[in-house]
Formats: structure tokens, sequence, C-alpha cells
């Protein structure tokens, strides 16, 4: 996977010539005029020292901290990837492209599309900042065919062991070991900020701001990440015990019974149930072009519920990236599920469903069962 970073991206977007794309996408009359009075006839002026400069025209960039500027950016870049061979996605101004790499050819096909990317650059007046792109490699290094040097603009891209990737860090062995030490870290400094914030600290108050600063951070994108590894499993958990345990005369009971009493579900359970959520999501939300081919409905009724899965058999045993991959450990806990549960209508319908059935779960309130 090779990662893109625009220089200055928001900044250096031309107004004209976004404007024009607005127009060859049908965009005309009163929206249009209406993202152009958005953009243009912006002026600005740098103050130092109580001194003001004189006002300059601001003829490029899309203003940042608004909710239109990233649509406005993804619609000037979109068709940045049209003449692309390797697959690529695109969010905003975070942009890979990603290919299995068996031989030269493949590398060279490769380092064809990163100039394609970098000639529509030129073309359209931006371009990436080699310093910050970089190159991951996915697999165990025994098993890498090839090490291949790609360029952009005249220089090497760094090879990487570990990319920010959405807010997920993704590494070389999909362990994703990277991501979960940073985030435990990140979560069990916000909790000392906590206790140091209060000297009464009951379980409601504590209940909200944990669900609001801290449980966030553990469970960003889990369906991505969702662990295997016991030893990192217990870390996650182990942020949700220690806080509890801050909870005004909480400090003598068991995990469980803190747990209880505040209502908060393990860690591992509400993994478990967004997992479930994500794949009810796949039959009933997504557009399928955006799904990934290894989600393969049967397409038939079985004795439980007619949205069954494909079980596939991971090829790195029980414990693997694989095996621990989205597909691969929600089929079966899917399949499972009652036909009441599976084919309800909406997403609502189903969480409250699910909650029912799984209200006495073993993991549930306690991780170890």
């Amino acid at each position: 996977m090779i990662y893109f970073d625009f220089a200055k991206a928001f900044d250096t977007v031309p107004h004209q010539r976004l404007m024009k794309r607005f127009y060859a996408y049908g965009i005309r009359g009163k929206l249009y005029q209406w993202i152009k009075a958005f953009l243009t006839n912006r002026k600005q002026t740098v103050k130092v020292n109580g001194i003001s400069s004189v006002e300059a025209a601001v003829t490029s960039g899309i203003p940042q901290g608004t909710g239109l500027g990233p649509l406005l950016f993804v619609i000037y870049i979109n068709d940045l990837l049209d003449n692309v061979k390797s697959k690529g996605l695109l969010f905003a101004d975070d942009t890979k492209i990603f290919k299995e790499i068996t031989g030269k050819d493949d590398a060279l096909s490769m380092q064809y599309d990163i100039n394609s990317m970098e000639k529509w650059t030129h073309d359209w007046l931006l371009s990436f900042h080699p310093g910050k792109c970089h190159v991951v490699t996915l697999g165990k290094l025994e098993n890498i065919q090839l090490a291949f040097r790609y360029t952009v603009n005249g220089e090497e891209i760094e090879h990487v062991f570990n990319e920010k990737d959405l807010g997920v860090y993704i590494d070389s062995d999909l362990t994703f070991i990277e991501h979960v030490t940073t985030k435990v870290r990140i979560a069990n400094a916000i909790l000392g900020k906590i206790r140091r914030s209060f000297s009464n600290l009951d379980g409601a108050t504590f209940a909200i701001l944990y669900k609001s600063f801290v449980r966030p951070h553990l469970e960003h994108l889990q369906s991505v990440w969702s662990l295997w590894l016991k030893k990192y499993i217990n870390s996650i958990e182990a942020v949700q015990d220690r806080g509890t345990r801050l909870v005004d005369g909480f400090g003598a009971l068991t995990y469980e019974e803190r747990l209880r009493r505040l209502k908060l579900p393990t860690l591992i359970f509400r993994r478990l149930r967004g997992d479930m959520i994500e794949v009810f999501k796949h039959f009933t939300k997504y557009d399928r072009s955006t799904i990934a081919e290894t989600f393969e409905p049967k397409g038939r009724r079985t004795r439980l519920h007619n949205r069954q899965l494909h079980e596939y058999k991971a090829r790195d045993g029980v414990y693997g990236p694989q095996k621990n991959s989205f597909y691969f450990r929600t089929a079966k806990e899917w399949n499972n599920l009652p036909a009441d549960n599976a084919e309800a209508e909406s997403v609502n319908e189903f969480k409250n469903k699910l909650d029912e059935h799984w209200k006495n779960h073993p993991k549930k309130f306690n991780p170890h069962e």
C-alpha cells in the first residue's frame, strides 16, 4: 500500500478550476452561485505585534474547519484515480493505492500508477509531499518476493512498518499492536485527568465522562482492528477496569459488580455487538459496490434465517490476521442469530432485538467467561 500526502492540500486548490469542476458535474443555478459566493471574494491579512499587513485577495484554498470544506476537496480530486490500474481509495485528502506484488512487472505497474497520479497533480495545480508519502508492505518479511523503491516527484518514498490510516495504525503484520498500545496510553491519560478533576466522583458522573472521552478511543473502527491476542485484549479491558475503580465506593467491588452497577458492558462484548451491527449494515445499508468481495451471502434460507454468510476457512490457522479479519471472525456468530434478529427492518430494530437476545450473554459483564 502506498499512502499519499498532498502538500498544503486545502490551501492550494484554485477557485476557478474548482468551480469548473462543479459545472462539469452538473451543479448549476443557485447552488452553484452559493458555492461560488462561499469561496470567492475572500480577503486576508496578517497581524503581528498589533500591526496589520495590507489586505490580499484569496484566490485559492478551501476554508478549513467547515462542514463543506472536505466535500469540496473530494469533488476537486474525484478523478485522481481514473487512470490508475491499482486499487485505490480516497477520503478527503487521504489517498492510498494498493496492489499485490508478485514480481517486478507488478512493481513497475504500481510505479506507473504513481507517475499517473503525479501527472494529475501537476495538471490540476496540486502536489504530493514526498517526505510524507509512505509505503507499507503487508505480510511476513520472509514471504516478500520483491523490495522495490517507489518514487514520487523524483524522491524515493519511505518504507515504513506502521501507518496511521483514518485513526487506525496499520502495521505490516496486521497485529494492530501499535494501535492498541497507543490508544490504551491515551485512554489511561484521560482517566488520570478525570480523577484529578474531581474530589468526589459518583457512578453517574463517571459513566458520562467515560463514555464521552475515554471509550471512543478504545473503540474507534474496532471492526478493523478487533484483537485476538489475549495479552492485548486484556490490556484494553484493563483500561475500563482501572476506570471503574475510580468511582467512590467501588474500590472493593469485583470488576463484574462494578460493571453491573454502572450498566457498562465489557469491551469484549461491545466489540462483538459492534461486529453484528456492521454485518447487518452490510445487508441493509451499504452500497454493494463499496463492500469487499469477501462479503459473500449464501443467498438462501437456512433453518435460522435467510441472511446467511459463507464461513471461510482461514489459511493462518486458529489464530492469525486472516482468521481474525472481519468477514472470517463474524460469519459463524452472525449465522447463529435467530431470524427475528437478522431479518430486522432497520438498524435500531436490530440493535433492540440483539440486546434482548443477548441480555444474558456470558461476556456481557464478565470478560473471562
